[in-house]
């Protein structure tokens, strides 16, 4: 069995062929791919981050907005059912 190698190996030396089995090219993934499709992903990444950061930062501005406002304002809008605190409001806008 090693002389059957060795002769395999003397024969393939001769002939300028490679020692050992290389995979074939078109199995490899290309490292150009590779490095394009990570980026790809990097990409929508930041995209959706970017999209959640102006979301947050909307929501805090009105925050922000609405706190300078109406400190006064209650934030509970349970009695609200019927229109009860709607009405409310309007009979002391009406009277200011």
């Amino acid at each position: 069995m090693d002389t059957e190698k060795q002769a395999i190996y003397d024969e393939r030396k001769r002939l300028n062929l490679p020692t050992t089995k290389m995979p074939a090219k078109k199995h490899r993934t290309s490292s150009i791919a590779t490095k394009k499709k990570t980026l790809a992903k990097m990409h929508r990444e930041i995209a959706s981050m970017k999209s959640r950061f102006k979301a947050m930062e909307g929501k805090r501005e009105a925050e922000e907005n609405s706190d300078d406002a109406d400190e006064d304002a209650t934030q509970d809008n349970a009695g609200d059912q019927f229109g009860g605190r709607k009405k409310k409001q309007k009979k002391k806008g009406d009277k200011g």
